[in-house]
């Protein structure tokens, strides 16, 4: 269902729900003035009682006699036992019981009650026996009863305690009123499920709205009975020309000055035909709503009830209607406590005429006043009764209320005015639902109207047997008129079957019964209809999509003008099928590109990784071996110089040679830390947590599994540098000094890493979308090169939540992984290194020094050593081996004292070197020596059997000590 029906509903269902809160209204009014005049007659009784004696017991005959005569529910209770004595036929109906005179109101079980809570009455509760034994007076109380043939229903009661001349309670008198139809009405106007237009085309009331021109724009069928045409006839026609017999006369007159003085009227029309009606008028921005109410029977029942309205006395508020009393000789006003309310009085105000007229609006105080005043100087030989309308200001409260009243004047034996009796009856409600009503149908009027789409309410037509044979077309709006090329008068009122004849034959006329009958709407989206007035040209046909739905007993249609859109669907289907085709081979040509593109940028990666390592190789065996081997030529040649200037330049070198190797070292470290290749990855985080604590001061926290170590050095290479990159971000961005990582396998041969921070954290979907190229890795550069591994990388995290980053890759290379080939050492040649064991062999035999062997790849490190050694008393270099597995070698053949072993050497490194020396030659002394300082690489020198470590970059004098310190005990000895 498109917006546009579903609002023109909405507006159409506003509508009957306002008009049915009039009628409401209405009924309410005639209910409460009837409540008036029956509690008038009562209480004027009662008082005749009293008037007769005050002192108990009460007659129950005559009481019994006058009650019957009563319109309500009567109740009466002696006091002070509380029996009820008196009960007349009216209230028996309305309790479906007898009721049973003799018990005592308190022990009467004979019937249900509940509060408006739904807690149930107890006997001492009845609105009777608290006054019979309490004193206490009830005004309008609801009661829900539950009656003896299992129906329910409402009653409103009110009791009042009778009093002796002594004060004292000799009975007391309850009133009740079925206003079970009130309740149930009150509870449908809430609903609002009523159709206006419905409802007053069934009323037999007159119901008529005139433009400014005297133009009927909408009359009710029992108005177009009573003149012998249709509705249709009526509408648009001027009204003093269809209804001749209406001019010159009362209604002309009134409605002119109604029309003219924008003002409410009611008078009465006692000949219409026949007939005596209520005509109300109210004008309207439109022009005039005519409401005619026939009053026939009510006026037969008020003549009948004039002669004993007299005896009547208003003792007691009952309903909704407030009661005033006013003697114009005593110049006395009494207001019920309801009365004052509607002046917005507190029920102990005093109040007088003054303070009636105060209270008035402005607007309705001089018209008011003018009309007491003629009433009061009226016909002495009759009463004359006034009804009007009024706003109060509300004196106190503040709160404008309208007010309907109804009032009599009865005159003394001379001809004076002697007392005014009235009601009045609070109709705020009433004129705000007028309002809403009147705004409803603008609405309503305005949104169908302004549709583009064609909008028509059918009603059914059945035949004798109740089966639906065709249907009637009771509104349409403009565009409908426009879609279906024919005025609004040519539709409305027509038959769908004679006006269309197809809608039959195509079957829509069968379908529109069965969304009557069954209530499913029906939804034709692109449904096939040829325009009705066009069948058979071309040119004309048309293509709509149709909506209908049941209201009430017929239909509301919603059609629209798909022919263009239908025809520029085809056209974009057509586009779209050659669009597809050429993005289908765009795509194809796209994903061969971006499949390049990704192996080009994963050889990249690779190739970035190996200059790395390349970079960091030729840092360590070359630039750092080099200045390792001039330091320990400036430490030689300070051992040898005697002038002190000369020293002093040489110690300058020797700290230019250490800052050099220490960002040499620095460099090397962070193209490719040496760790990676030679231990674990777990090894290595431990490395890069110390690192990230001296570099950046982030302590982070390494819970590592040593079984978690990939075999590929890619891959511990690519893992170790998504960590250190994770890391430099958390130091970056997160705002926090700590962050947590986490290492172990997982059971489908993968290793997990995870990263977590409680920093500021950031928006994920951010990555990759401005990538700086001057950014290293990147969080996108990392999950490019994961992938090309076939692992992957997941980011958790939003702004102020920090950060938790899981890496995952394969613990075996996978396919496409770029294999490094080692560069093949420089190994001394066999013969040389016979040749220099010789020498070793002769020189080791001239006395009991320190035997050293010298185990370096590097050609001027190790000579440095070897000539920086061979300056020291007590120390012999007995051999050199350029590689950890000639060092293995030679030890087993020269078996020295000390070897100086390098860690980083080809073929064998010097950890493993170490192992195998140690486990065939314990007595050998080995002693670390490397490019790093103290860490991991240390440790794994001492696991494997050194005795000590040194950093190339340490003073010589620190060697020449470490290796004295490994002299044989006999050697020391001697």
């Amino acid at each position: 269902m498109t917006k546009d029906v579903r609002v023109a509903q909405d507006l159409a269902a506003q509508l009957a729900q306002a008009k049915a809160r009039i009628n409401e209204l209405e009924q309410a009014q005639d209910r409460h003035e009837q409540l008036s005049q029956e509690n008038l007659r009562l209480h004027q009784q009662v008082e005749q009682l009293l008037g007769q004696g005050s002192a108990p017991p009460l007659d129950p005959a005559s009481l019994k006699t006058l009650l019957k005569q009563i319109p309500a529910g009567v109740l009466v209770a002696e006091a002070p036992s509380g029996r009820i004595i008196l009960a007349n036929p009216e209230m028996e109906q309305m309790l479906r019981v007898t009721v049973p005179l003799g018990t005592p109101v308190q022990e009467c079980t004979a019937w249900t009650g509940f509060h408006a809570d739904g807690q149930p009455y107890q006997q001492r509760d009845w609105p009777l026996a608290r006054a019979v034994l309490d004193g206490k007076m009830a005004t309008d109380e609801r009661i829900a009863i539950l009656r003896p043939d299992d129906s329910c229903g409402t009653i409103s009661v009110s009791a009042l305690p009778l009093r002796g001349e002594d004060g004292q309670i000799f009975a007391a008198i309850a009133i009740a009123h079925d206003v079970t139809a009130q309740a149930r009405a009150a509870e449908q106007v809430r609903q609002l499920h009523q159709r206006v237009m419905d409802i007053f085309e069934s009323i037999r009331d007159i119901f008529v709205a005139i433009d400014h021109q005297w133009r009927f724009t909408y009359v009710n069928r029992h108005v177009a009975a009573m003149a012998g045409l249709r509705p249709e006839d009526l509408l648009g026609q001027d009204v003093w020309e269809k209804l001749p017999a209406l001019r010159g006369g009362d209604i002309e007159r009134n409605c002119r000055e109604a029309m003219a003085k924008r003002t409410t009227m009611r008078f009465q029309v006692d000949d219409f035909p026949g007939r005596q009606y209520e005509i109300n008028l109210y004008p309207t921005p439109e022009g005039l709503t005519i409401y005619g109410r026939d009053t026939t029977d009510r006026k037969q029942a008020e003549d009948a009830l004039r002669g004993s309205e007299a005896r009547l006395r208003l003792t007691v508020e009952v309903g909704n209607l407030a009661t005033f009393d006013y003697f114009p000789q005593e110049g006395r006003l009494v207001w019920s406590d309801r009365a004052k309310r509607h002046f917005g009085l507190p029920p102990e105000a005093h109040v007088d005429y003054d303070v009636f007229l105060a209270g008035l609006h402005p607007d309705d105080r001089n018209r008011i006043h003018q009309t007491v005043q003629q009433a009061m100087q009226g016909e002495p030989t009759r009463s004359r009764e006034c009804v009007d309308e009024l706003r109060t200001i509300g004196i106190e409260d503040k709160q404008q209320r309208w007010l309907t009243t109804r009032w009599r004047v009865y005159y003394d034996s001379q001809g004076r005015a002697a007392r005014i009796i009235g009601t009045t009856l609070d109709i705020t409600e009433h004129k705000r639902a007028e309002e809403a009503l009147r705004a409803s149908e603008e609405r309503f009027r305005t949104s169908v109207e302004s549709m583009l789409d064609g909008f028509v309410i059918c009603s059914a037509i059945r035949d004798p047997a109740g089966q639906i044979v065709d249907f009637r077309i009771e509104y349409i709006n403009e565009a409908g008129c426009l879609l279906n090329r024919m005025s609004r008068d040519q539709q409305i009122g027509q038959r769908l079957r004679a006006l269309w004849p197809q809608i039959a034959e195509s079957g829509l006329l069968e379908e529109c019964r069965r969304v009557v009958d069954s209530g499913v709407p029906l939804v034709r989206e692109s449904s096939q209809y040829t325009e009705l007035y066009g069948q058979g040209s071309p040119d004309l046909r048309r293509v709509y999509d149709l909506r209908v739905t049941r209201l009430d007993d017929g239909f509301a249609a919603v059609w629209r003008d798909m022919t263009h859109r239908k025809r520029m669907e085809q056209q974009l289907r057509d586009l779209n099928e050659t669009l597809e085709h050429r993005v289908a081979e765009r795509t194809a040509v796209a994903e061969h590109r971006a499949a390049q593109l990704q192996r080009l940028a994963g050889e990249l990666s690779r190739v970035e990784e190996h200059e790395r390592r390349r970079l960091a190789q030729i840092l360590h065996d070359h630039l750092q071996q080099l200045l390792v081997g001039a330091k320990f030529s400036v430490s030689m040649l300070r051992g040898q110089a005697h002038d002190d200037q000369l020293r002093q330049s040489l110690r300058q070198v020797d700290d230019l040679l250490n800052d050099s190797i220490t960002a040499s070292r620095s460099l090397t470290v962070e193209l490719s830390p040496p760790i990676l290749a030679q231990g674990s990855l777990g090894a290595a985080l431990h490395w890069l947590s110390r690192w990230m604590a001296e570099k950046h001061s982030l302590a982070t926290e390494v819970r590592a599994d040593e079984q978690a170590n990939p075999q590929s050095e890619e891959i511990r290479s690519l893992l170790f540098q998504a960590v250190r990159e994770l890391l430099l971000n958390v130091v970056k961005h997160a705002s926090v000094k700590g962050a947590i990582v986490e290492m172990h396998a997982t059971d489908d041969g993968f290793v997990r890493i995870v990263v977590a921070d409680t920093g500021v954290g950031f928006d994920p979907s951010q990555i990759g979308r401005s990538q700086d190229p001057a950014s290293g890795f990147g969080l996108f550069s990392l999950q490019e090169r994961l992938s090309l591994l076939g692992g992957r990388m997941d980011i958790e995290s939003a702004p102020g939540q920090g950060t938790r980053v899981t890496v995952l890759a394969p613990m075996q290379p996978g396919a496409g992984l770029l294999v490094q080939e080692a560069v093949p050492p420089a190994v001394e040649s066999a013969e040389a290194a016979g040749r220099r064991v010789e020498v070793f062999r002769r020189r080791g035999s001239r006395g009991k020094a320190v035997r050293v062997l010298l185990a370096d790849d590097h050609d001027v490190v190790r000579n440095g050593l070897a000539r920086l050694l061979q300056t020291q008393p007590g120390i012999q270099v007995i051999g050199q081996a350029s590689d950890g597995q000639m060092a293995v070698d030679l030890a087993m053949r020269m078996q020295p004292d000390v070897i100086v072993m390098d860690v980083s050497m080809p073929r064998l490194d010097g950890v493993e070197a170490t192992r195998r020396v140690i486990s065939q030659l314990p007595k050998v002394k080995v002693i670390g020596l490397s490019m790093h300082g103290e860490g991991e690489i240390a440790e794994r020198m001492r696991l494997a059997g050194a005795v000590t470590y040194l950093a190339k970059s340490s003073a010589p004098e620190d060697l020449i000590a470490a290796i004295r310190a490994c002299k044989p005990e006999a050697a020391q000895k001697q």
